[in-house]
């Protein structure tokens, strides 16, 4: 069988991550951080084995072949068809025509097969990349199909299998509450909502039955949401690619359908699809790909940069890594992975300090600045340190806020000191000593680890701890500063 599978990126720094060969790849960071960016880049180097430069992250791909050059070229032999006269390469078994990049022979195809970079032209028919714009093509009308030649779009396939119709419709029933179908009878193909209630009728078919296809609607009429939704959806199932990469696949979807189509992605991967490379700002989606991936692997890959300083930022969650994070009910339920998708997270001890805290920083910064945090608690202190040991190993921006009597527990200061990397013997040194100078250095240290502890509201500092605190004002200065927030 021949497939191919991008195997490792390596990026401009000289460092790499590796792809599961059978499973997702997911993209994703805070607003502009250029996540469309490094799956573009990904894209081309599947042709040319490097992006076009300048590059922002990619310097190459490594591509893993599979298949014997026999095997090629009964791939080939599938879908090439006879150039007519006059055009080019005229008599010859071809594949790929104007609609679909350049012709290519068998002996061209074996060569870009078995170069030592990219695929080439080759690279557009075991490769699917659908971004916003293109997307809007993938419902496109389909000539009527000719069962002497190989299929030259995903309609033709569903033409081909009733059963990949009906799998399709099922789908679309179960996220969207409708059936699609095609009229095998008429001239041109085009996805349908419904289907009728008459089965298929051999050749002529009956007034009755093609005047019930002509009363169903066409798919591609419909709104943004259903035509981007469906489209992606045949484009996966049908299209026979390897490799389908797709950015933002979230747009125009509400987040129940995000959800949905995160997880098809992940469970309804066809046969020949090895690998699927999504870059999304989607929670929803994100975790529509965990909830359905079982026991596919799936790598998670968060960028960020700063536009205005060009500095640049990757963390590869590796497979195994993101399978422990989605299985602990502390991690899947408290919001601390929406970290991935925003400029940091701030962990407290309730409800109701993340609102309190979430108010305070958007009033106080006003006009002046915009933040991009999300505030999440973790139900109680005993769990704080867990929670910020968890980011730090998913290399999230993190800060801690939580209440001044912490500084009565050493066991808890411990943990949450090593939590935030930091050295917890100096620290319970200075706890020992009972004077104010050793508390504030205290409270210096773990500010500088992202740990911001105050008194209770309307409760007395605990003994030996400093007093009076910062004020509220000072503390979200502090918390702004800690996360590079201009305030």
């Amino acid at each position: 069988m021949v497939s191919v599978g991008v195997k490792q990126i390596r990026f401009l720094d000289g460092a790499v991550a590796n792809i599961p060969p059978a499973g997702l790849a997911v993209i994703v960071g805070p607003n502009n951080g250029g996540k469309s960016v490094l799956l573009g880049e990904i894209a081309q180097s599947l042709e040319r084995g490097s992006p076009f430069a300048p590059a922002e992250w990619v310097s190459g791909v490594e591509l893993e072949r599979t298949g014997s050059p026999a095997e090629l070229e009964e791939w080939f032999r599938l879908r090439a068809r006879l150039a007519p006269d006059g055009e080019a390469y005229g008599g010859q078994l071809v594949i790929g025509d104007a609609m679909e990049g350049p012709r290519l022979t068998l002996n061209k195809c074996l060569l870009y097969w078995q170069g030592a970079n990219g695929l080439g032209p080759l690279a557009s028919h075991f490769a699917g990349f659908h971004d916003a714009m293109s997307r809007a093509n993938l419902l496109q009308i389909a000539e009527a199909r000719n069962p002497m030649i190989s299929a030259r779009s995903p309609l033709h396939r569903v033409w081909d299998d009733r059963e990949l119709e009906a799998h399709l419709a099922r789908l679309t029933r179960r996220a969207l509450g409708f059936d699609v179908s095609i009229n095998r009878y008429a001239q041109q193909l085009e996805l349908l909502m419904g289907k009728p209630t008459r089965p298929d009728e051999t050749l002529p078919p009956s007034p009755a039955l093609l005047e019930e296809y002509a009363r169903l609607r066409v798919v591609r009429d419909q709104g943004d949401g259903i035509r981007s939704f469906v489209g992606l959806l045949l484009a996966f199932l049908a299209s026979g690619n390897c490799i389908t990469m797709i950015d933002d696949p979230e747009v125009f979807l509400h987040p129940p359908q995000a959800r949905s189509l995160g997880r098809f992605l992940a469970q309804e991967s066809p046969p020949t699809t090895t690998q699927v490379l999504i870059a999304t700002h989607s929670e929803d989606l994100l975790e529509g790909v965990l909830e359905g991936a079982a026991d596919r692997e799936v790598t998670i890959i968060r960028i960020s940069s700063t536009r205005t300083s060009g500095i640049r930022k990757k963390n590869a969650l590796p497979a195994e890594r993101v399978k422990t994070v989605w299985t602990d009910p502390l991690l899947r339920y408290s919001r601390l992975l929406d970290g991935l998708f925003h400029q940091g997270v701030v962990v407290c001890e309730a409800d109701g300090d993340c609102r309190l805290y979430e108010a305070a920083l958007d009033a106080h910064l006003a006009a002046r600045a915009e933040h991009d945090l999300v505030f999440t608690h973790v139900g109680g202190k005993d769990r704080l340190p867990l929670a910020l040991a968890e980011l730090n190993r998913l290399a999230l921006p993190a800060a801690v806020i939580a209440g001044l009597e912490v500084l009565d527990d050493q066991r808890m200061v411990a943990a949450l000191v090593e939590a935030g990397g930091g050295d917890p013997a100096s620290v319970l040194d200075d706890l020992q000593r009972d004077a104010p100078a050793a508390a504030e250095q205290v409270l210096g240290y773990l500010r500088s680890l992202g740990i911001f502890l105050v008194p209770a509201a309307g409760a007395p500092a605990p003994a030996g701890a400093l007093e009076p605190s910062p004020d509220l004002a000072t503390l979200l200065d502090q918390v702004a500063a800690h996360f590079g927030i201009a305030s």
